[in-house]
């Protein structure tokens, strides 16, 4: 089945009380904005979503109430990746009953099965809903990751409809563009080469960094995809400070991504709470230096807007 997804898609944040319950109002205020800010498509529990720090039940509320607020305005994806089969079945059906546009899979994590192991579980799924399937290639998560030719087998035998690649270097993007983009729609799901990506010809970006500032990753992933190359190279110059930070951690594993998203967010008066524990905010160290990065990209974007 063919993918409604293109272009600048936002992995969206769970918001959470203090007591860690999921806010539903400030969750809605957060699909108004990343909708408001340009974003072309919004995916529900993922890992910027926090779906591993979740129960089924939290998952499949937070799908009816995404879905309830974009009111068929951009395209709704619904990461439904858990280990056991029969779970994500069950979040796969929910997801169909609830309205959703497509789903997100990641191959069961863990245990590492074999290649025909997730092939029988992406297959599984498959058979049970009529909605487009993304393959979520991310083996930071999973533990493992397919080949671009076994995600081509995928494609050949009618279980997915294309691939977000995390943790896959420009090689294997380019690999898996030649052998699968005649049908299958791929996206990136990095940061820190994403401008030579949408280059190479992907269809889209999925990124968690796209809660915090959607509007510049819109103006980065359209000016790209439409190959106005001195636009998309003067945005990601702006915007490279930041991604450079935000992707080369120190020797303890600092920043911490979803850390980082939440902790901007609220330094750019929007106030969403939260990580679950473990995960906290950023400490006030790394709370300024994100505060100085992001009001120059700001700034940078906005000179950029008026000179190019």
């Amino acid at each position: 089945m063919e993918t409604k997804l293109r272009g600048s898609i936002a992995p969206m944040i769970t918001v959470f009380r203090e007591d860690e319950t999921i806010d539903e109002q400030r969750t809605r205020d957060h699909v108004n904005f990343l909708i408001n800010s340009g974003i072309q498509g919004i995916v529900v529990c993922g890992s910027t979503g926090e779906f591993f720090a979740m129960s089924i039940e939290e998952r499949k509320h937070m799908t009816e109430l995404v879905i309830d607020e974009v009111k068929q305005r951009v395209p709704v994806y619904v990461h439904i990746g858990d280990y056991r089969t029969m779970s994500t079945i069950e979040l796969s059906t929910h997801a169909a009953r609830s309205g959703a546009d497509g789903l997100l899979i990641l191959p069961p994590y863990c245990s590492c099965p074999t290649t025909s192991q997730v092939m029988a579980h992406i297959r599984a799924v498959a058979e049970r809903v009529d909605l487009p399937i993304l393959l979520y290639n991310n083996p930071g998560v999973a533990g493992i990751a397919l080949t671009p030719q076994e995600i081509k087998k995928l494609q050949i035998d009618g279980l997915i409809s294309g691939v977000k690649l995390t943790g896959a270097s420009l090689t294997e993007v380019q690999e898996t563009i030649h052998l699968c983009k005649d049908t299958n729609k791929i996206y990136y799901g990095d940061d820190r080469d994403v401008l030579l990506a949408l280059f190479c010809g992907v269809d889209g970006w999925i990124s968690g960094i796209q809660n915090l500032i959607p509007a510049t990753c819109r103006k980065l992933t359209d000016s790209a995809l439409a190959m106005n190359i001195p636009l998309a190279r003067a945005i990601w110059s702006a915007m490279l400070p930041l991604m450079r930070w935000s992707t080369h951690v120190n020797a303890e594993r600092e920043p911490h991504w979803l850390s980082l998203i939440k902790s901007g967010l609220r330094l750019l008066g929007r106030d969403v709470g939260r990580p679950r524990r473990p995960l906290s905010d950023l400490d006030q160290r790394m709370e300024r230096q994100l505060e100085v990065l992001l009001r120059n990209i700001e700034s940078s974007v906005s000179d950029t807007a008026e000179h190019c």
